[in-house]
Order: structure tokens, then C-alpha cells, then sequence
């Protein structure tokens, strides 16, 4: 079912790791230290001693003697090797772990670093407290929410990633080579007349697409991709591909709209229904500030793809009525930190890291109401003030 809605721009020690042993002996002139393990996105996994979950990184001891670490440097940029100081009294005895938080709150105690773990990659070192010396250093790409990526064994120079994440403890648990490639359609989301067919593939061997056509997130239970997929009236395709000993590819998202003759720009919006309806979902639970993946295609209304994207989406200003606004978060766990797109003619913006679908409801929703007051307002409010901040909007049919 499609909705007028319009699209604004929004301007915008309980718990602690037994694995650091205090002593004051210094190995200063032997730093038997790597980079073991890391989590850049940490949704679920672990929490640190104030409950929460803040991205973490491991440093092990692979020596026969105890490390003191203080004044040992930590950072997430190579050419800013001073980034972080450690000033504790810390050790690590010979085959452990001592684990720091990047959460960019040094204030919460010594194990938190003045920095955090970018999830669409960068890089972590380690360095000496006398000269800078590099100790060790591990520059990563895009990571997997609640996934880690570690050595395998620990202190090799072999990375897996690890759907069951060991921080402060041996990397023992299965270690996965890395994403499967995406596959790729043959044709994208957008406007049709015609029946057509999609062709799916992927640039990995041995690898097998699963898909699905109502909606919900592809598994290894879903459709398996053997032949072309006929289209011939409006269709949501998302498909998947799995390969053994690595992790799942991104979901892909198609719409397929079929003769629909709309005046304005379209966005469709693809998640499993459970993310918006089930137990857990944002319309089931609106107040509670439920964050869920979504896919967001926007179609032009002559038919051509402006973007699309994976995002993700929460009730934005909950209320009793029905249709809510939507607020969209453009984060790197769901492929990219900022969509590059200009979402409004009348402003020099083209990046944006959220933005919202408003219901027109302070016009109200019932029938006759024309629920354009809002985007008056401010129209009026321009030409009154033009020098003085105000949202700008756009009109757009919503699926």
C-alpha cells in the first residue's frame, strides 16, 4: 500500500575481564605484544563495567616473560602514533590477554581509550613509550556487526573473523576467511511496464544464492537460485549468497514496481515484516527506541534509481496514530556511514547521516485533511526569515 509522506532532513568496575595481572616488574626491552583480536561493531556481544556495549580491542602476550605496559601507546591512526597513553600500572603475564575499550571515554577508567573503532575499517597500533617505536599494527576493512576478527592461532600472522568473538581469552573458536561477495542483479529496483527476467550471480566459486519474494530475509532454508526469475508485476527480490567457511554476503534488496504512474519520487522501504510488526518490532514496541535494518530504494518518478541503500530505520516522535514517522540512520554496520545524495533542491546538501519520513500528522489523518500545513509553515516561515535555519522538505509516495 502506498502513503503520501514527506521526507525532512534532521540537524542534528560492575563487570570486568579477570585478565590483567598487577605488578610493577617492566619487560620494557622485549614487547612480546600483538594485536590479537578486535570488535568494531558491538551491538550484543559484551559489555563493559557501565552495561554497555562499546567496541573493544585485544592485546596478547605471546612471551616467556610478564609485560608492564605502562606508557605503552595506543591508536587508530598510523600517523598519530601518540594517540593514547596508557598511565596504569598494568601487566600482562606470558600466554594472556588484557582487553581495552574504544569507546572514546577515557574518563570511565584506565581501560578505555580516547577513540573508537570505525565499523567501515581503519587501523589499530601499538607503540613503544620511550622512541614510538611500532610494536605491531593491523589496518582492517568493513566489519560485521557482533563479529570479530582476530588472529588464528593467536599471534599469527593468519586473520579469521568469529561469529563467537573470545575477548580476553584464546581465539579457539571457528575462525571464518571473511564476507562472501554480494551477488550482483542483472536488473536494478525502479519503474516497469514490462515482464522481464532477473538473472543473479556472484564472483565466488562454490558459492550458492538463496532468495526470497515476500519480504523477508533470505537464509539457507530460502529459494535456491538455479534459473532466471521472471518478473512480470510489482516484486520485492532479495537474495543472498552463502559459501562454506565464510561469512554470509549482504542481503541485496530489488523492487520492482510495475505501472505505477506517480507524480512525485518514490521510496520503497524492504525489511523482514518481524523488524516492523513481530515481538520485537518498532510498531509493536514505539516507544522503547528500537532500532531495526532496513532497505531503502529511491526512485525518481521518471523511473530512474537515485539510491539505494541499506540503513537503519526507528519511530521517529511515537504517537497513538497509526502511520508513523520514520527515522532513518545511515551507520557503517549496514555498508556505508553516509549517503552521498542530494536530497533537496533548494539546499547545497549532499551527505547525509539520517533523515526522516514524516506522516504529515500535524495535519492530522483524517479523511479531508490535507496534511500539508507543516511543509506551509515553513514555506511561509522562508520567505518571512530566508536568513534563519528551517527543514526543508520533499513530497514522495512511499511503499
Amino acid at each position: 500500500m502506498k502513503k503520501l509522506i514527506f521526507i525532512s532532513v534532521f540537524i542534528l568496575s560492575a563487570i570486568t575481564f579477570i585478565c590483567i595481572q598487577k605488578s610493577f616488574s617492566n619487560n620494557k626491552n622485549n614487547w612480546t605484544l600483538a594485536i590479537n583480536e578486535f570488535l568494531a561493531i558491538n551491538n550484543t556481544v559484551n559489555q563493559d563495567e557501565y552495561g554497555e556495549f562499546d567496541d573493544w580491542l585485544e592485546i596478547y602476550n605471546f612471551g616467556d616473560d610478564t609485560v608492564n605496559i605502562f606508557g605503552l601507546y595506543i591508536t587508530d591512526d598510523l600517523s598519530e602514533p601518540d594517540k593514547w597513553q596508557i598511565l596504569a600500572q598494568l601487566t600482562i603475564i606470558p600466554d594472556s590477554f588484557i582487553i581495552f575499550w574504544a569507546d572514546g571515554q577515557p574518563e570511565q577508567g584506565d581501560l578505555h581509550l580516547n577513540f573508537k573503532l570505525s565499523g567501515s575499517g581503519e587501523e589499530i597500533g601499538i607503540f613503544t613509550p620511550d622512541n614510538l617505536t611500532l610494536i605491531d599494527f593491523f589496518i582492517f576493512n568493513h566489519q560485521n556487526e557482533d563479529i570479530s576478527q582476530g588472529r588464528q592461532p593467536d599471534g599469527s600472522s593468519t586473520w579469521n573473523f568469529f561469529t563467537v568473538p573470545t575477548p580476553c581469552s584464546s581465539n579457539t573458536t571457528q575462525g571464518m576467511f571473511g564476507n562472501t561477495p554480494e551477488p550482483v542483479a542483472s536488473v536494478q529496483g525502479g519503474l516497469f511496464y514490462n515482464s522481464f527476467l532477473v538473472e543473479l550471480e556472484v564472483s565466488s566459486q562454490n558459492t550458492t544464492i538463496y532468495y526470497t519474494l515476500d519480504y523477508s530475509d533470505p537464509d539457507a532454508l530460502s529459494n535456491i537460485y538455479t534459473d532466471p526469475i521472471y518478473i512480470d508485476q510489482t516484486t520485492v527480490l532479495r537474495a543472498i549468497a552463502i559459501q562454506d567457511q565464510y561469512l554470509p554476503s549482504k542481503i541485496i534488496s530489488h523492487t520492482y514496481l510495475f505501472n505505477e504512474n506517480s507524480t512525485l519520487d518514490i521510496i520503497t522501504l524492504v525489511t523482514d515484516p518481524s523488524n516492523f510488526w513481530g515481538s520485537s518490532g518498532i510498531y509493536s514496541n514505539p516507544n522503547n527506541g528500537l532500532e531495526k535494518p532496513i532497505h531503502i530504494e529511491y526512485i525518481k518518478n521518471s523511473g530512474e534509481l537515485g539510491f539505494s541503500i541499506n540503513a537503519g530505520v526507528k519511530i521517529h516522535s511515537p504517537d497513538t496514530r497509526g502511520q508513523k514517522s520514520l527515522r532513518f540512520y545511515i551507520r557503517s554496520q549496514y555498508g556505508i556511514d553516509k549517503l552521498n545524495y542530494k536530497l533537496f533542491d533548494d539546499k547545497n546538501i549532499s551527505g547525509f547521516k539520517r533523515f526522516i519520513l514524516r506522516n504529515g500528522g500535524n495535519d492530522g489523518l483524517e479523511l479531508g485533511k490535507s496534511q500539508i500545513r507543516d511543509p506551509l509553515i515553513h514555506i511561509l516561515y522562508k520567505q518571512c526569515t530566508p536568513s534563519n535555519a528551517m527543514a526543508s522538505y520533499k513530497p514522495v509516495t512511499v511503499f
